[in-house]
């Protein structure tokens, strides 16, 4: 028989879980349809919480409501972690595009839900196979059940402390983006200085225009396929940190509070 009290945790369970998925990578993408998220919720839900530790007694709806929107926040916090990680191959494939002068050539991409250039919506399509395919979803949902052993549904005491995890978090994600974009902005550099020699050379020949973008384009668009596997795979070890800055989530928004934001 169904108790009030297990009723109270799948709702808690639910309320993290639907949050965080809605924000992570992949199930944010407009292109899933919501009975797909829907379902998955439901099923996670079904799965984690008769397996979580039970939640406390609420003395009112009050406090239940607070409870709910606790756990809502706080699997905001840590999907939304994991989604700004994501984020920094669309950094570096902007300042590619930027680079190369493919920036006014924008497309919609469904996992930004913006438009971007070619490079970029190429390197954040390829980043989500990667991200399917080599099952990191599967470990970041992992990491979202053992949260609720860590912190049991509605024991989250500090439900905004989470929020300051994310300030580091888009520092190391501007910083990876520029670093996997530092290729094409070398080569380009180079470029524009061989231009350079040939405008001294030649004032008269419209250098730039006539040879310049196009040799640009060119030795960009190579180098870029050249390095994107390497591009790929340091993404993927940088979006697998997500799962420790889960657990830092998770260990601030208990008891001990806004601590422990160096790591799990």
């Amino acid at each position: 028989m169904i108790s009030l009290a297990g009723i109270v945790t799948a709702l808690l369970v639910a309320a993290r879980l639907g949050a965080a998925i809605m924000f992570m990578p992949i199930f944010s993408t407009m292109g899933v349809p919501k009975e797909a998220r829907i379902a998955s919720v439901l099923t996670l839900t079904l799965v984690v919480a008769p397996i979580s530790p039970a939640s406390p007694e609420f003395p009112g709806l009050a406090a239940l409501a607070f409870a709910l929107l606790s756990e809502v926040t706080v699997g905001v916090l840590m999907g939304g972690a994991v989604n700004i990680l994501f984020q920094a191959m669309a950094v570096g494939g902007e300042l590619i595009s930027l680079q190369i002068g493919l920036a006014m050539a924008t497309f919609f991409d469904p996992m930004m839900k913006t438009t971007q250039s070619p490079i970029g919506t190429l390197a954040n399509l390829c980043a989500g196979v990667v991200f399917l395919l080599s099952n990191l979803h599967l470990v970041l949902v992992q990491a979202l059940a053992e949260s609720f052993a860590l912190l049991p549904p509605g024991n989250i005491t500090a439900p905004l402390a989470g929020g300051a995890v994310w300030i580091p978090l888009v520092g190391e994600m501007l910083s990876l983006g520029v670093r996997m974009a530092g290729p094409v902005i070398c080569l380009t550099f180079t470029v524009n200085v061989f231009v350079g020699f040939l405008m001294r050379l030649a004032p008269k020949m419209n250098v730039f225009f006539a040879l310049g973008m196009i040799v640009t384009q060119m030795a960009g668009l190579i180098m870029v396929f050249l390095t994107l596997p390497i591009l790929l795979d340091v993404h993927h070890e940088f979006v697998s940190d997500g799962v420790k800055w889960i657990r830092v989530i998770t260990n601030v928004s208990g008891a001990n509070g806004p601590t422990g934001l160096g790591g799990p």
